[in-house]
């Protein structure tokens, strides 16, 4: 069911799914929305109720005005849990979506019983990868001026994508994404004390396996999972395995 709420003067849209009463909240990736958790949520719907939230400047929930980091979109999925009058037990967090749990969390501004991250981001590191991004995308607009709109639109989209990057997904947020994208959660990430399941796909070439286990030398209370033929959206590439032991870990 989809519900709208405001949420500090942001039109807000989430997704509620179940009827119990320990509630799940999940949160999704940049350029992503609350759909993206539907197969997740409508296995776990008869045990838990899941909360799945657009956030602001995706999906159908408003964006906000000013560039917003981890800390911004913490504050605010924490006014929105308040709004709603819900004390998430588990937090779901999906790559960005994971980054601004950890954000959460870890400032005791939300207080879960258990974390999962599901190919989390979060570790920020100048990789020859956005290096290239970068030079690439200098090389390209330069020609692209001389083009009409839709010819700009169509070689952006296939630039953007070939070199993985995440601008083009959400162009009109490319300032939020910069400073999303200059924070890195490792040291905060070390103040969370509740236990943590890190799942992450063998695959995944936009946040490997190694900041999972960046990630669980941070955290005490953590498990690592790496799935053998998953990429970055883990959680679709092998559903039930995913599920499963996020079952076994609320559990536990």
């Amino acid at each position: 069911m989809t519900k709208k709420v405001i949420v500090n003067n942001l039109a807000t849209s989430y997704k509620q799914y179940g009827n119990k009463k320990v509630y799940i909240l999940l949160l999704h990736g940049w350029g992503d929305n609350c759909t993206t958790f539907t197969e997740i949520s409508n296995s776990l719907s008869n045990e838990y109720s899941l909360i799945a939230l657009d956030l602001p400047g995706f999906g159908d929930t408003e964006s906000p005005q000013d560039a917003w980091g981890l800390h911004e979109y913490a504050n605010f999925v924490a006014d929105f849990c308040n709004k709603i009058n819900i004390s998430p037990r588990v937090i779901i967090g999906h790559s960005n979506g994971g980054a601004i749990a950890i954000s959460a969390v870890s400032n005791g501004i939300i207080k879960p019983n258990k974390l999962v991250l599901l190919a989390s981001a979060g570790i920020r590191s100048k990789s020859i990868k956005k290096s290239t991004q970068k030079n690439i995308s200098h090389m390209v607009k330069p020609f692209l001026k001389i083009l009409p709109n839709k010819s700009q639109i169509q070689i952006k989209k296939s630039v953007y994508s070939k070199i993985g990057s995440d601008y083009y997904v959400a162009e009109h947020l490319q300032e939020k994404i910069k400073k999303i994208t200059s924070q890195d959660v490792q040291e905060i990430a070390k103040n969370i004390k509740i236990p943590t399941l890190l799942i992450y796909g063998y695959k995944d070439t936009s946040t490997p396996i190694e900041y999972g286990k960046k990630l669980q030398l941070c955290i005490k209370d953590s498990k690592l999972l790496v799935v053998k033929d998953a990429g970055h959206f883990v959680y679709k590439d092998d559903l039930d395995f995913v599920v499963n032991n996020i079952r076994d870990f609320i559990n536990a």
